[in-house]
């Protein structure tokens, strides 16, 4: 049994890829582009690590406002995917407040339908956002302050690696300019 040791094969693919993605890294990028990521990656990575923490960031339940109202409805606005995009509650006595996106799964748009137009609910809102995070009526919860944190926090925690790989590849520009690879 002569021939390639076993798993050679794949390590073989392995070192290509590895060649392919070195001199892909060492050819010269153009100048404007280099520029255009160095401001953009910082600008955007900026709002990603900073700013969703900050505007979308896990909170304590102490630091949200309550609020309460009389429900008279919702609206449900969707992306051009069709994903819910965000959930706008509707009152007879207050402003609409919405619920963001990241908070919305099927057992929230189930519970929604539940409520009929007059009910009185009470809610939580988010300190910075304004948005809603804990919704419930007398008789039941139909979103928890928990769950609401639970995925506002994995957004975030997304964004935050996203802006990280901005600010890398801000970085790689920046070496490029250093070593003169631009054109």
């Amino acid at each position: 049994m002569g021939g390639e040791p076993r798993g050679a094969k794949g390590g073989m693919r392995n070192m290509k890829l590895y060649e392919k993605l070195r001199d892909g890294l060492q050819k010269p990028i153009n100048k404007k582009e280099v520029w255009f990521v160095i401001i953009a990656g910082l600008l955007i990575g900026t709002v990603f690590c900073f700013g969703m923490p900050y505007w979308q960031g896990g909170i304590d339940k102490k630091d949200t406002f309550t609020a309460t109202g009389v429900f008279d409805g919702y609206k449900v606005w969707y992306t051009k995917h069709m994903n819910i995009s965000v959930i706008t509650l509707q009152f007879h006595d207050r402003d609409t407040l919405d619920i963001d996106s990241s908070c919305i799964d099927d057992n929230l748009v189930e519970n929604l339908k539940k409520i009929k137009p007059g009910t009185r609910v009470d809610m939580l809102l988010h300190p910075r956002g304004n948005y809603v995070m804990q919704l419930s009526t007398d008789e039941m919860e139909i979103l928890s302050f928990e769950t609401s944190r639970k995925y506002l926090v994995g957004e975030t925690t997304a964004f935050v690696c996203l802006g990280a790989f901005l600010y890398l590849a801000v970085g790689f520009c920046i070496i490029k300019l250093v070593r003169k690879e631009v054109y």
